[in-house]
Parts: structure tokens; sequence; C-alpha cells
């Protein structure tokens, strides 16, 4: 399991700023949990008007050192990501469970354990495909039961 540390050393070695002093302090945000075995985890950020925490899940790839937002679409379509601490640290545990039943199958878990790029199927769809090197696979973060296509 990586730490925090080392997720933001990777960042900035890649030349990637999402844990830069300067962007923390402007987004008001706040690392909630260390990154799991697949790299997901929570942060916060003030919203626009600073009134208010939200909380989004990300899932940083140690090997193109960047950041993804990961998120079904109905929470996506509201721009502001979880609400709350506990919708954010379920949607995590959800997705994370999803993740380690998928390792079950050779090519999910080839996939999964060397993430290198992640791109959402069309704008808010919470439909993703994630890549590593060639091999990509499919998720459906709107439905766990019908979760991953390899």
């Amino acid at each position: 399991m990586m730490t925090i540390a080392e997720m933001k050393r990777i960042n900035k070695e890649k030349g990637y700023y999402y844990f830069s002093p300067d962007t923390i302090r402007f987004m008001g945000a706040k690392i909630i949990t260390a990154p799991n075995r697949f790299g997901i985890f929570v942060d916060s950020y003030d919203n626009f008007d600073r009134t208010k925490k939200l909380y989004k899940v990300c899932i940083f790839s140690e090997i193109s050192g960047r950041v993804y937002d990961i998120e079904p679409a109905a929470i996506a379509e509201t721009y502001e990501h979880f609400p709350t601490k506990a919708d954010a640290l379920r949607f995590r545990e959800k997705l994370t469970a999803a993740f380690a039943e998928a390792c079950k199958c050779y090519r999910e878990k080839e996939v999964l354990t060397a993430i290198d790029d992640i791109q959402e199927e069309g704008l808010n769809s919470g439909i993703f495909t994630i890549r590593s090197g060639e091999k990509a696979i499919e998720i459906n973060t709107n439905d766990f039961n019908r979760f991953i296509c390899g």
C-alpha cells in the first residue's frame, strides 16, 4: 500500500500539481484517507463560495502520477461530488469491494493493479474505461451488480 507522502511525491515527479501547497490552499482541500491497494482515496475541498465542504472519491495512478475523480452519474451531474464524508467513504468501500471481486479474474486483476489511465465515457456518465498499457476494462459505477466487463 502507498502512503500519502509517496502519492504526493510521485504526482510531483510526474509533473502534476494536484497535491501542491498552492493547489491545496486554493481548493481548501484535505486528503481524508490514504490510498488503498487500488489507489482509491477520499479527499475534501471547499465549494465555490466556501460555505461547505464537499467530498470526492479519487483513484491515484502510481504509473502516470495522475489523480482521477470517479463517481456515479447521479453524483457527477451535481458538479459538487459527494455532499458528506460518509457518502464518499461508503462509495469508496463499494468501489474497493467491486475491484477486489473483479481481481479474481486474471485480465481484470492485470488492469486494476497497474492502472495508467482512466477515461469517462461521455460527460458525467459514471461509466469509465480503465487502462493498463494496451489492456482495458470498462466499469459502471452506477450499478455495482453490473460493474465490470473486460
